[in-house]
């Protein structure tokens, strides 16, 4: 999880690096990621390249 919790109104960005929780590399792939604010949510895809 890249953010979790309450966030002041404004921009935000967040970073992944590639990797799970202990550490391990993802490989390249579509990968899906979900926004959620209140009643807005989004999802999307990104695509991880090695």
């Amino acid at each position: 999880m890249l953010a979790e919790g309450y966030q002041e109104a404004g921009a935000h960005r967040a970073y992944w690096d590639g990797k799970d929780k202990e550490g391990r590399q993802f490989s390249s792939g579509v990968y899906f990621y979900r926004l959620q604010a209140e009643r807005f949510r989004e999802t999307k895809c990104m695509t991880l390249l090695r």
